[in-house]
């Protein structure tokens, strides 16, 4: 009696090993089905209608939630006629702590209204905008105190310390307000600055050949040395008169480069042929104290256009 007792006893786990498991439900449609509104039918295949409220787990290993037979390439499928779904939703500061991010992580950025994926090919998130709302990572800033630049023919980084936007973190890039670096990651950018300097040199006027000259760059390296990647280089002569001590040039360039490395760039002035000046915050010209006010003539503006 017994053996018969373990022999009945062993068939029945077996059985029950490969059963169906239904919760609120006597006829799962996988081998895990939660009824959600207990509506489902007896037999057969429950309606759509009654699929809403319906989990389902298949012997595929397949998860359908509002759907009782998930598609047969999905590892998940939803649906749904009145809902979506709610992915992780971090700021800025928030997804770039995430210190070693998988292949393929999906989140929506709260600052800029984006879905970014990460790609382990590229080491870097990639954002999704709408078309209607394309997010144009910029930055754009100008400065409160003049630049002095004493030094004929050396030239001076122009740092920036009053930041409107400082949006290139989220598209891998980062601004360092002590030396004025702009790291850039590759991709399509447009930049635009304006200086204004304002010559030592009283004799330019006169005698054009030996005028003070004010110059402009965008370069690859820091200080005095000359770039290997010079971009948006501008100059003019200094301008005015000597008796009024009106003297100054004025510097506006726009221009678009292709950045095809992570690599950190530097606005960077000088004055030639003369024995240096200011590059001005607020002064309009060397003359009456009237005229300096402050403007925003001197600032940068950079903006990602594409990758």
């Amino acid at each position: 009696m017994k053996k018969k007792f373990i022999i009945v006893y062993a068939i029945l786990c077996s059985s029950f090993a490969f059963t169906q498991v239904g919760i609120n439900t006597k006829n799962p449609q996988g081998v895990f089905n939660v009824d959600g509104g207990k509506d489902n039918p007896l037999t057969g295949t429950p309606t759509s209608i009654q699929q809403v409220n319906d989990f389902v787990v298949t012997s595929e290993g397949s998860v359908g939630i509002g759907i009782t037979v998930p598609g047969s390439a999905s590892a998940l499928d939803i649906t749904s006629s009145n809902k979506g779904i709610l992915i992780p939703r971090l700021t800025t500061n928030q997804i770039n702590a995430i210190s070693t991010p998988s292949n393929g992580l999906q989140l929506m950025n709260t600052d800029t209204g984006c879905l970014q994926i990460y790609s382990t090919v590229s080491n870097k998130w990639n954002n999704l905008c709408p078309q209607s709302n394309v997010f144009v990572p910029k930055f754009i800033a100008y400065r409160t105190t003049d630049l002095t630049a004493m030094a004929n023919n050396v030239r001076y980084n122009v740092v920036f310390n009053s930041l409107l936007f400082n949006e290139l973190n989220t598209v891998g890039g980062s601004y360092n307000p002590s030396n004025g670096g702009f790291t850039l990651s590759p991709g399509l950018y447009e930049v635009s600055y304006g200086l204004i300097g304002i010559s030592n040199d009283a004799g330019y006027q006169n005698n054009p050949a030996t005028a003070d000259i004010f110059i402009a760059a965008f370069e690859n390296l820091s200080g005095d040395a000359a770039g290997s990647e010079i971009h948006g280089t501008s100059m003019e002569p200094n301008k005015g008169t000597t008796t009024a001590n009106t003297r100054n040039s004025t510097l506006f360039k726009t221009f678009y480069f292709r950045n095809t490395t992570t690599q950190t760039f530097y606005l960077k002035a000088k004055f030639y042929n003369g024995t240096g000046g200011i590059i001005s915050a607020n002064k309009i010209f060397s003359g009456a104290a009237s005229y300096n006010q402050p403007h925003l003539d001197n600032f940068i503006s950079i903006k990602k256009l594409i990758e």
